[in-house]
Parts: C-alpha cells; structure tokens; sequence
C-alpha cells in the first residue's frame, strides 16, 4: 500500500486533529447500553473487528457528524491506520430514527468484500447488467435500421402526391351516382 509522505510539521498536525476528532467522537458515545445492544455490538464485532455500534448522546461535540440519540456504525482501524473514524448513521428510509436489528448484520455481511458469495452476487449483477445493455443496443440497431429502411424506400419508391386541388374517388360510379342524386334532391 503506498504511502504519503508529508512534512513533519504537518504529519504531526494531522496526528493531533485525528487523535482530537477521536476524543470528539468518543465523547459523543453514550456508555449506557441495553443487552439487545450488547449483543448486536457483539455479533457487529464478530462479523469485522473494525466496527463499533453505539448510540449518541443526546448533545454530541460540534464538528462531530453524528446525530443526537442515534445508532451509528463506526469503523475504527485504530493504530492500523492514521485515517480518522468513519461514521455512518443508522437510520430509516426517510431519515427516522430506527432501534438497530439483525439487518445491521446482513448490511455489513452483503458489502464484506472478503466473502465469496458476495463476488458472486456481483458477479451475477454484472452480468445482468451487460445483458441488458445488450438487449438495448440490440433494439437500438433494430430501430435503427428500420428507419433507414423507411428513409430508402421514401427516396426511392414512387408516389402521388396529394393536394385539397385533387382528390381521388374510391367509390365505385353507382354509390357515386347516388350521393349525387342525394345532394341534389336536398337542395
């Protein structure tokens, strides 16, 4: 993995924010926990050693993005990494505040890169996605070459132009003859 290498000034700036965004985020944790949220915690960590569950406190550190009362996944590389913690809320689908369940868990497990049935499952979506691209460039040629076709056949087929100046008559003489004895008699 390759590396950055920064000035020491800086290096030594970058190291005191993230060990004081570290000490913000901590601080916003609320250390009060259910047993419900011990053992999902405890089966988060099983699935990635990186990751926390925790509940927000009611009033968080400024700066930290977490939201007051809310369950958040934190991923934590600790001294593995100098990257800060990455944090991501728990929530519904409209923004609503959610009590964590298993489906945490299968979250985390369906992106778990490491899986082999997840591979798969990518594997499979791409390539539903490339049929379907083919599919469609399939019907885009079609469309394609029945325009054309329609485009050589106007150019180059005869036809009769149709103006108000001159109209064509499909009846045959005798229904003719009778709509004409017809507007006579009315006027």
């Amino acid at each position: 993995m390759a590396q950055l290498f920064l000035p020491p000034r800086v290096a030594r700036e970058l190291a005191q924010r993230t060990l004081s965004y570290r000490a913000d985020v901590m601080a916003s944790i609320d250390l009060e926990g259910s047993r419900h949220l011990l053992e999902l915690a405890m089966a988060v960590q099983r699935v990635n050693r990186h990751l926390l569950l925790v509940r927000a406190r009611d009033q968080v550190v400024l700066g930290v993005p977490m939201k007051p009362g809310y369950y958040h996944l934190l991923e934590d590389k600790g001294s593995e990494s100098s990257a800060p913690i990455s944090i991501t809320v728990i929530e519904g689908p409209n923004g609503e505040f959610v009590e964590p369940t298993s489906r945490v868990l299968e979250k985390i497990a369906a992106g778990n890169a490491k899986e082999r049935r997840n591979w798969e499952r990518w594997e499979e979506i791409k390539r539903g996605e490339k049929a379907a691209n083919d599919r469609e460039q399939a019907n885009n040629n079609e469309e394609r070459r029945d325009h054309l076709r329609e485009l050589v056949n106007a150019y180059t087929r005869t036809s009769v132009s149709m103006h108000g100046d001159w109209t064509q008559n499909s009846q045959p003489n005798g229904n003719r003859a009778r709509g004409e004895r017809r507007k006579k008699r009315r006027k």
